[in-house]
């Protein structure tokens, strides 16, 4: 877990690697979650996403100006433009390592039905295993996990994640950041969020079809 970037969460056990953890909601180009404090926490770490607007504290609506703009003029235009502020969607992100692996509690907060979505992308060449399916997991490929969990396994390692979540079907987020050489899989909310995403790790058994329970 790591401030000042994006993939602020990523874990790799034996073959099985979640690359990263992000998080990101459509709105006004500020969604993108980008820690920018760092701070322990009972129980874990947290990184805070304050959602700044690009050129004022707060996102917003820039006015139409009322004239023509060329192209190269657009910028210098903008701060003659007259803005109408919204308010932030403020996210946090807590990290706490439990038996097993991790617990990522993700919370947002501002303008209520914003579309969010945390996706977990795998490095590819591995297989993910869902209550009532199995896909390979392939680079630049897309898989929506809408309920319980999905194990990505590589021979015998195995990560764990959910439970998911289908409050839309927006398979690119806009102003998202896109992983084309990673197998992603997406859980899609709505603000205001206050959602756990539980990541486990272990061995995989083809018998069982799920991650076997470490010996006391």
């Amino acid at each position: 877990m790591a401030s000042g970037i994006s993939a602020a969460f990523s874990l790799k056990f034996g073959e099985a690697e979640l690359t990263a953890v992000t998080i990101c909601a459509s709105y006004y180009g500020t969604g993108q979650f980008v820690g920018e404090n760092f701070r322990r926490v009972d129980g874990g770490i947290r990184i805070t996403h304050p959602g700044r607007g690009w050129h004022y504290d707060s996102p917003g609506y820039f006015h139409p100006l009322g004239e023509p703009v060329a192209q190269e003029q657009w910028e210098e235009a903008r701060w003659k433009r007259r803005f109408t502020p919204v308010p932030p969607l403020a996210m946090d992100l807590t990290a706490s390592e439990v038996e097993g692996g991790f617990d990522l509690r993700v919370q947002a907060e501002g303008l209520d039905r914003v579309p969010l979505q945390i996706a977990c992308d795998f490095a590819p060449g591995g297989e993910l295993d869902l209550n009532s399916g199995a896909i390979q997991g392939i680079a630049g490929q897309t898989v929506f996990l809408k309920s319980g969990y999905a194990i990505y396994h590589v021979g015998d390692d195995a990560i764990c994640i959910g439970p998911g979540a289908y409050a839309h079907r927006t398979w690119n987020m806009r102003w998202s950041e896109q992983a084309p050489d990673g197998f992603r899989v997406l859980i899609s909310l709505v603000s205001p969020v206050d959602r756990t995403m539980e990541v486990r790790c272990g061995a995989w058994s083809a018998a069982t079809e799920g991650i076997l329970k470490s010996e006391e």
